[in-house]
């Protein structure tokens, strides 16, 4: 138990974002909220890259589109063409449910998944049991003061991995 949660740990420190060359004109991106930089890094691959849409998934009912527009500096055109608001999620389960309406209704092959680098591994796990003909490709965002290389030596961080660690672990069983 202890080396898979020091692999788990090690793994979700160091993976690798995806380089804005590598995305290919017509993917998708998925943006799972929890925290601001993903949100910002999400936007960012859409005014970047050749990317055809964004899903903001798990975003709070009182926030609108002009809230993504004034708080990102979003250019309003690029927000009225491309960017999708869901509301349903409440959860990492939920995002991938939402997210498989989403390419559903787009028709997308391939989809690039923004979330912090902790939440990676179980967002990739529920996004592949949602939606097992599409093909996945993480970017991680920098999980802040957590991605410290020695996280054990601080214990909001410790507990913040264990949590997460453990509900990988849940996920890894439903799938």
């Amino acid at each position: 138990m202890l080396v898979g949660l020091l692999l788990f740990a090690g793994q979700s420190s160091r993976m690798p974002q995806l380089h804005v060359e590598d995305i290919q004109p017509g993917d998708g991106v998925v943006v799972l909220t929890g925290g601001e930089n993903r949100v910002r890094e999400g936007l960012k691959l859409m005014t970047a890259a050749p990317v055809r849409r964004v899903l903001i998934s798990g975003v709070y009912r009182s926030t609108s589109r002009e809230d993504f527009r004034r708080h990102f500096a979003l250019p309003t055109v690029l927000s009225d063409c491309c960017l999708d608001i869901g509301y349903a999620a409440q959860d990492t389960v939920g995002n991938a449910e939402e997210a498989r309406g989403w390419v559903d209704a787009w028709g997308f092959n391939r989809l690039i998944v923004v979330t912090s680098g902790y939440h990676m591994p179980r967002s990739l796990l529920e996004l592949r049991r949602a939606l097992p003909q599409v093909e996945l490709i993480p970017h991680p965002v920098s999980w802040g003061r957590e991605q410290v290389g020695r996280w054990w030596l601080d214990g909001a961080t410790v507990r913040l991995v264990l949590r997460e660690y453990a509900k990988f672990l849940l996920a890894l069983v439903r799938f």
